[in-house]
């Protein structure tokens, strides 16, 4: 028989044509199922919520979602909620604490190095 070696392993033709049968039928049913998962989260989310049920996703749907597109929109400093916008912020906010940890290092090293404390050295050696 023949074998196909992919990546060190030994595929002979059964397990190969095997292969290419599953990734294909996946390929070929993926779109589709995608489809189908869409209509039943669509259907959930549009379906009234009934009392008991805080935390269904037909509870959180909309309003949820508008409150974090609020809190979003306080936070984006007058930029545009494009792509990118969430790294942008998470960026400046890792600047904003990397700046604010430096500070408080320059102002501990001046502390350190006062003029006080050079002068209480200076006056124990006379």
């Amino acid at each position: 028989m023949t074998e196909f070696i992919i990546l060190g392993r030994a595929f002979n033709v059964y397990e190969m044509l095997r292969l290419v049968i599953v990734v294909g039928t996946y390929l070929l049913f993926r779109p589709y199922l995608l489809k189908l998962t869409q209509k039943f989260q669509e259907r959930e989310h549009a379906r009234p919520v009934a009392s008991g049920e805080e935390n269904s996703p037909a509870a959180v749907g909309d309003s949820a979602n508008k409150s974090v597109l609020a809190e979003d929109e306080e936070d984006i400093d007058g930029e545009d909620m494009s792509w990118g916008a969430k790294v942008r912020r998470r960026k400046r906010a890792e600047k904003k604490a990397i700046k604010q940890l430096i500070d408080e290092e320059e102002r501990r090293i001046a502390e350190e190095e006062s003029d006080e404390e050079i002068a209480e050295f200076l006056d124990k050696d006379n």
